[in-house]
């Protein structure tokens, strides 16, 4: 039983699948991107582990790169049915040869606050590929205690 009394649940959740457009790659001075993600409805919404219905996320990336790192933004819309919501993340990377080292803010406010920070790590070994692993922990009572985030880029 977790702290809010509810038995505990692990399992995979809804997948996202999405593609993004750089409209400016620039990062030393802003680069902006436009993302959407298709949510796919892959959890057991009776366990808790999504939210039982299909949706789309448009967002927009802003990120600069300063001496030390990289700061990003991002804003944007979880639309999935009647429960939409705001989606926001602020993360920093610290590059160091292929890899970044991530930490991250983000969630989303909607019927219920969401929240959760984690850090991560990334590889990039060429400009047209990165992959990722992340773990998060939730800091609001309806957040899930924690989460791992996989990720798989392309750029062609």
């Amino acid at each position: 039983v977790d702290e809010r009394g509810e038995q505990r649940r692990s399992g995979l959740g809804d997948v996202g699948v999405g593609a993004f457009y750089a409209l400016s790659k620039d990062i030393e001075a802003l680069a902006v991107s436009v993302a959407l993600e298709v949510i796919l409805p892959t959890g057991n919404a009776e366990r808790g582990l999504g939210a039982g219905k299909a949706g789309i996320e448009p967002v927009v990336i802003l990120a600069r790169r300063f001496g030390w790192g990289e700061l990003h933004t991002n804003l944007g819309a979880s639309l999935l049915a009647e429960d939409d919501a705001f989606v926001y993340a602020v993360a920093a990377a610290l590059p160091f040869g292929d890899w970044r080292i991530t930490g991250e803010a983000a969630g989303d406010i909607g019927d219920e606050q969401v929240a959760r920070v984690g850090l991560g790590l990334v590889w990039a070994p060429n400009t047209s590929i990165e992959a990722g692993l992340g773990f998060n922990a939730g800091v609001t009572g309806v957040s899930p205690n924690w989460g791992a985030v996989g990720m798989l880029t392309f750029e062609w």
